[in-house]
């Protein structure tokens, strides 16, 4: 079985959207193993130094237009052979901190709790990828569980472009679930595209973020 990869960068990535129409940037054969990393954010989420925005996410908000409001999705990547209709089983092999720092939002009127906040708070929190540990600006630190919040297949042709922001019926586009970690094993229609990678997070996201989004590196089989 081969081994593919796929970075997040400019040529690799959509911002907002699904589309039937986005032609796979990876084929491969069923079985085969795909490494794929993930960036989050838009620029204006970006953090002060001394934590530093990855080239790729930089690179991605100067020359990628975003056509939705949503998620910037790496892919897609399509398995050989596979037919509209048919259902896929992909297991998620190891998921890994790919930078060291998240960040975590609230807005109000939005989320879970859209009357409990007055005002925009965006946060930023260092990880650690050694001790796997995240620390909020109050000195808490939180065990991080790294997972992929968005898994997605490709809509209906019909449906045209989409946001990857709502949640669908499962027969169409998106999954979003902490329990997409590493030995995670789901089947859906077809494969597609990864995104809004986050640390940690209860069983709930009450603000509009998990306790932090950031950027992971994965392997799917």
């Amino acid at each position: 079985m081969a081994n593919h990869r796929l970075d997040a960068a400019p040529e690799t990535v959509h911002w907002g959207f699904f589309d039937a129409a986005l032609k796979p940037l990876l084929t491969v054969e069923s079985g085969d193993t795909v490494t794929i990393s993930t960036v989050s954010g838009m620029a204006s989420q970006m953090p002060a130094a001394p934590l530093a925005v990855p080239p790729a996410l930089a690179a991605i908000h100067k020359s990628v237009q975003q056509k939705l409001p949503g998620h910037i999705c790496t892919g897609p990547v399509a398995v050989k052979g596979a037919k509209a209709g048919q259902v896929l089983e992909v297991r998620i092999k190891d998921i890994q901190l790919h930078y060291d720092w998240g960040y975590n939002m609230i807005r109000p009127l939005a989320g879970a709790l859209p009357d409990d906040f007055d005002t925009p708070t965006l946060i930023h929190i260092p990880l650690d990828k050694q001790k796997n540990t995240g620390k909020l600006p109050w000195g808490l630190e939180l065990p991080l569980a790294p997972f992929f919040g968005v898994m997605a297949v490709a809509p209906p042709p019909g449906w045209g472009m989409i946001s990857t922001l709502p949640p669908r019926r499962i027969s169409s586009v998106i999954l979003t679930t902490r329990r997409l970690r590493a030995a995670f094993r789901m089947t859906v229609r077809s494969s597609s595209s990864v995104a809004s990678t986050s640390s940690a997070t209860g069983e709930s996201v009450c603000c509009l973020r998990s306790a932090a989004a950031s950027m992971h590196r994965g392997r799917w089989r």
